[in-house]
């Protein structure tokens, strides 16, 4: 395979961490930049939509939470799937946030904030996401009693234009610093969401 083309932010500048994280999905390209500055803030992030027009691709949009802030660091995993893109910001707050966008027509529109239902004091919610249809897949590998590190995953549902966490996955045998969830691709789904 051969390179088609080099990406780069219309308003990318060093330190930004453009390509942190990365999905395609059909003719659209989103790549975040968890350490972008913008509105005045530091590492608080963006993520950006390409568009493929034959071989070519163009910058369509570039998406900021609507209520980023300082360290949010938006966009270190996002996920794209058909009409819905899924960004996470690991920082924002005290427990982190993953972030719904859907595109109508060439415009791409925040639809949802993510949280976990049972937050705690250290917690890194959005620390990698997936996204597959109706579902959003959302980690946090430092979930756990007092930050030890055993590691969750929440499973977000939608429903029309409402996503809802329907449960949270935890290793049955998990244990201290595991970090369950460090890494959450997924594209065939279990329709209770028990292991196998």
């Amino acid at each position: 395979m051969n390179e088609q083309q080099k990406l780069t932010a219309s308003d990318g500048s060093s330190n930004h961490n453009f390509g942190w994280g990365t999905s395609l999905s059909g003719d659209y390209a989103l790549v975040g930049s968890a350490q972008a500055d913008h509105s005045g803030s530091t590492d608080i992030g963006s993520a950006y939509i390409f568009l493929r027009s034959n071989s070519s691709w163009t910058q369509q949009q570039r998406l900021t939470a609507s209520d980023g802030a300082q360290y949010d660091r938006f966009g270190s995993s996002v996920s794209l799937h058909g009409e819905y893109a899924l960004i996470s910001a690991y920082g924002a707050g005290s427990d982190g946030a993953a972030y719904i966008f859907k595109r109508s027509g060439s415009s791409w529109t925040q639809q949802q904030k993510l949280t976990a239902s049972d937050s705690s004091r250290v917690s890194y919610f959005g620390h990698s996401v997936s996204l597959y249809g109706d579902y959003a897949l959302v980690s946090d590998h430092y979930a756990g009693e007092f930050g030890d590190q055993k590691g969750a995953a929440y499973i977000f549902q939608r429903s029309g234009s409402s996503w809802t966490q329907s449960q949270k996955l935890t290793a049955s045998d998990g244990a201290h610093g595991d970090r369950f969830g460090t890494r959450v691709p997924f594209r065939r789904l279990c329709p209770n969401w028990s292991f196998r």
